[in-house]
């Protein structure tokens, strides 16, 4: 099978993930003119996680359209994969808010991370999968796109891990690495240039 129907599906469900996100910003029932500059104060975690989180979202979206202009066919088994994948996709809204409501709080801070690795490590089932089956693959999937390709895939998976075993000794520090490990897939790299030929 085409994959353009498991591509229209996952762009719609990144699109209701990063919508979502923007829910969790609430300005309370009880808030009035002369306390609104403090409310809107109050809310800065719930914003910075929702500008964080849409980025996430984001960078996911384009990670999953660079992988399918290499995976150009799908079975049953990809299309399962890459359900599993959308599920995770569809939990970050829920771990933003929890993240959102207690910033340092070690167990969101680790919930968090425990989504973030989860989509991560589907991306990796679901580009392996589709390489051990290479009637799935375009020829334009060079040995050497393969190779960096799967070296780019593999990095969040185990920043994630690493970040959150960080976050059960220190939230603080989990955070940050949740933000400098996006840093690896938004900036050009090696990728791009093949892509791009």
């Amino acid at each position: 099978m085409l994959t353009n129907r498991l591509e229209s599906f996952s762009d719609g469900v990144f699109s209701v993930a990063i919508t979502l996100l923007v829910l969790n910003i609430v300005i309370p029932a009880q808030t009035t003119s002369d306390t609104l500059s403090a409310t809107l104060m109050s809310l800065w975690p719930t914003i910075i996680t929702y500008v964080v989180t849409a980025i996430l979202v984001g960078i996911f979206w384009i990670c999953h359209h660079i992988m399918f202009k290499f995976i150009v066919k799908a079975d049953r088994n990809l299309f399962l994969l890459n359900i599993f994948l959308l599920v995770c996709v569809g939990a970050l809204p829920f771990a933003a808010s929890i993240i959102a409501k207690f910033p340092f709080n070690s167990s969101a801070v680790v919930t968090y991370g425990a989504v973030l690795f989860l989509v991560s490590i589907t991306y990796v089932g679901v580009w392996k999968y589709a390489r051990v089956h290479g009637n799935l693959t375009s020829e334009l999937l060079t040995p050497e796109i393969a190779r960096i390709a799967t070296l780019a895939i593999s990095i969040a998976p185990i920043g994630y891990a690493i970040a959150i075993l960080i976050s059960l000794i220190n939230p603080a520090y989990g955070l940050m690495m949740y933000l400098i490990i996006p840093l690896v897939y938004a900036l050009p790299g090696p990728i791009d240039q093949l892509v791009e030929k």
